[in-house]
């Protein structure tokens, strides 16, 4: 059974929010990092993270287009074979094992953890994006 939507579709929905979601996560991961030193909060720094998102939502949305597609497609036909894969958990967890190779083999976890860190979150929350946009039917 074919799904009620396209993996094009998902992959193009999951893409949009890749960018900000990667920005705050790292912001966030390198905010950790600092702790127990106080995070300072002040106006200049909150106007620069809400500008730098414009660019981040462009840029990071293409650069997320081909591995949520390929993702996408590689989910959705497993799922059409196996019930099991059809469980947004799984979505989530591939996601975020894929999201864990990339980062192990582009920083590495010592090397910047907070990178690492942005970029499971960021796989994981677009796997979940585009199993969101899928619906099957009952068998």
């Amino acid at each position: 059974m074919r799904p009620a939507s396209s993996p094009a579709a998902a992959a193009c929905l999951a893409s949009l929010p890749a960018g900000a979601v990667f920005l705050i996560s790292l912001a966030a991961a390198d905010a950790y990092l600092q702790m127990p030193a106080p995070i300072p909060f002040d106006l200049p720094s909150l106007l620069g993270l809400a500008v730098a998102l414009v660019p981040a939502t462009i840029f990071g949305g293409l650069l997320a287009f081909a591995p949520n597609l390929f993702g996408s497609l590689l989910m959705s036909t497993l799922a059409e074979q196996h019930p099991a894969a059809r469980d947004p958990i799984a979505w989530t967890a591939a996601g975020a094992l894929v999201g864990t190779g990339i980062a192990l083999a582009w920083t590495g976890f010592d090397a910047e953890p907070p990178i690492g860190f942005a970029l499971v979150l960021t796989s994981a929350v677009c796997a979940r994006l585009c199993r969101g946009q899928f619906e099957w039917p009952a068998a």
